[in-house]
């Protein structure tokens, strides 16, 4: 699917992924007993199979090959989505939902400090905090 012909990146794709695969295997089997080395051939072979299958893909989408650094910033990416659509719930919600909400995850205060401040009862933040996260939940799966 991903390489239709023999081409510059297919030979610099096996080189890197296949010949050290290959090399990590006989220097983890080659030492085991026979009883670990079954064990542990097939499950390494599927690793990195996996792996490579992985990189393969990812390589025919993006013309790069999967690093630390590309997942470091994939996570980035979607820690900023994740943002966005938090300070979209956020912008929803009242005045006073906003700051239980805001003192009560982002300030990490409980719910008794919190009630002192807003002059109510514990119980009503609690109930409030409820409701305000249920909300938010539903506004998420619409």
């Amino acid at each position: 699917y991903c390489f239709h012909s023999l081409s510059p990146e297919g030979a610099l794709f096996t080189l890197l992924f296949s010949l050290p695969a290959s090399l990590l295997l006989g220097l983890l089997c080659g030492g085991l007993s026979p009883r670990k080395g079954r064990l542990l051939l097939p499950l390494v072979t599927a690793l990195l199979s996996l792996w490579m299958g992985s990189q393969t893909v990812y390589y025919h989408l993006f013309k790069t090959f999967l690093t630390l650094f590309s997942l470091t910033k994939m996570t980035m990416v979607a820690g900023a989505f994740g943002d966005m659509a938090l300070g979209e719930l956020l912008a929803g919600l009242g005045e006073k939902e906003q700051s239980i909400i805001r003192m009560r995850y982002f300030e990490n205060r409980t719910q008794t400090e919190i009630a002192k401040t807003l002059g109510i009862s514990q119980v009503q933040v609690s109930r409030l905090e409820k409701k305000i996260l249920f909300q938010m939940r539903e506004k998420l799966l619409e």
